[in-house]
This record gives C-alpha cells, structure tokens and sequence, in this order.
C-alpha cells in the first residue's frame, strides 16, 4: 500500500471517530435532556400529591373535629337524659292518677332526648363526612 492509501484510510478512520463521537454527544444531550424534563415533571406532580396530601389531611382534621365536638354534645345529652330519668323516680306505692301520669311524661321526654341526642349525633357524622367528601372532590 501506497502512503497515500494509508493516509486516505487514516483521514477515513479519523473523520469516523469524529463523526461516532458527534453522533454519542448529541445522543447523551437528547437522553440528559429528556432526563431533565423528566425530573421537572416529577418535582410537579411531587408539589400537586403534597398539596392534595394537604387538602386531605385538612378536611379529615375538620371532620375530625366535627366528630369530637358531638361527641361532647351527646355527653352532655346523656347527662340530661339521665337528670329526667332520676327525676321520674316515683315511689311504687300509688300516690294517684296525675303522679303517674307526671311520671309516664318525664319517661317519655327521658326517652325522647335521649332519642333527640342519637338522631343528633348521626346527623352530624354524616354531615362531617359529606363536607370532608366534598371539600375532597372539589374541582380544583
């Protein structure tokens, strides 16, 4: 072989390389790029499961709440309901007609808050349950 020949295939070689080496930086600027886009979509989507963490974690606190401040009521409804109760205590030895109709009165309204306290008490479950629901499925 000539020098000529071998120069030829030396600038031949050489342009190769270059061209292989254009082509693999070119390729890993695509892949570092895509990687970038990727992260910048993750730390988004990271920042909105944050915020609806956040929105979650407030209405179940409120609803939490909610449930505590009934609770309280229905002590307290009990404690009335346990008042009329002691206060329909009547002796069995019949006294007459008005006391134990007196008596059959103060058991009903016994029965009847404490009918009132339950009814209550559901009503404002489902009422904090509705608004955390709701707060939830808002659209944004």
């Amino acid at each position: 072989m000539t020098v000529r020949t071998w120069i030829s295939v030396g600038i031949f070689i050489a342009g190769f390389t270059l061209g292989c080496g254009v082509v693999r930086f070119a390729w890993q600027a695509e892949r570092l790029e895509t990687a970038q886009i990727q992260a910048k979509q993750l730390t988004e989507l990271n920042a909105k499961l944050k915020e609806l963490n956040d929105e979650k974690d407030s209405a179940l606190s409120e609803r939490d709440s909610a449930l505590a401040d009934l609770r309280l009521r229905d002590r307290d409804n009990a404690r009335l309901s346990e008042r009329l109760r002691n206060a329909t205590a009547v002796s069995d030895h019949p006294i007459g007609t008005c006391q134990r109709h007196l008596a059959e009165c103060q058991g009903l309204l016994a029965e009847g808050a404490g009918l009132v306290a339950e009814g209550g008490e559901m009503v404002g479950r489902l009422d904090a349950d509705r608004t955390a629901v709701r707060r939830l499925t808002q659209p944004r």
